[in-house]
């Protein structure tokens, strides 16, 4: 079993000029197998205001994410795979997908996590389950179920109308959405890889870039630092 026979849709956001993760996407999906007509390459949305959200990328990020699920919901799709386009799978879980997946696919959830940025307590599993409390890093590679879409979507949509801060849920993170959502909501069942699956490929961040950047004496620096987290991340 590969992740294209599991899932109903695997969706991957990226924005076209980030070409050198577009490169390395393009890679995982050939590592992956992955059956072409499962796989749809979605552009992320841009705006120019902020409208309440921490940045105009950050609320490109979030409707984009709220765009693909309402897609999913219209067509009709149980489980959906959505990645962004600097995610990388491990060797770990290439080495052992079929058993992955299978695991998954008799373990009811509603999100898995199968890429995020926590420590997860060791397991004799590949998942262990969320406290809906806890407060997950990063959505670069997340499962999500038909059950819960439909309000996760609404608190989406609901959100972005709101006020920052707003004790409803207003404009935020996509990572804070979900924990926002998870945490109202204890009877969702979340799963985490342990250890986790995919990595985030080290290039500029559009959501988050670092300022010194700008200096283009700094760049080979940041160039080679990201070389080589890259690399060692590849051997996992």
């Amino acid at each position: 079993m590969k992740l294209s026979d599991y899932f109903d849709r695997i969706y991957i956001v990226f924005l076209p000029e980030r070409t050198e993760r577009i490169k390395s996407m393009e890679y995982q999906i050939h590592r992956l197998n992955l059956d072409p007509e499962k796989v749809i390459w979605f552009p992320g949305l841009r705006f120019t205001e902020a409208a309440g959200f921490p940045k105009a990328s950050v609320r490109g990020c979030v409707m984009s994410q709220y765009t693909i699920l309402n897609q999913a919901l219209e067509e009709g799709l149980e489980k959906v795979l959505i990645l962004q386009e600097d995610c990388n799978f491990s060797r770990y879980f290439l080495k052992n997908q079929a058993s992955i997946l299978q695991e998954l696919a008799t373990t009811e959830w509603d999100f898995a996590y199968l890429g995020h940025g926590q420590n997860p307590q060791k397991a004799s599993t590949y998942f262990v389950k969320a406290d809906p409390k806890e407060r997950i890093m990063l959505t670069h590679c997340c499962a999500y179920h038909r059950r819960v879409i439909p309000r996760l979507v609404q608190l989406i949509a609901e959100g972005a109308e709101r006020s920052p801060g707003d004790p409803r849920g207003g404009p935020m993170y996509l990572d804070a959405f979900m924990n926002f959502f998870r945490s109202r909501n204890p009877e969702v069942l979340t799963l985490m890889a342990s250890p986790s699956f995919a990595w985030q490929h080290a290039s500029t961040s559009s959501l988050n870039p670092n300022h010194l950047e700008k200096y283009k004496f700094l760049v080979p620096i940041f160039k080679l630092k990201r070389l080589i987290k890259n690399t060692l991340l590849s051997l996992k």
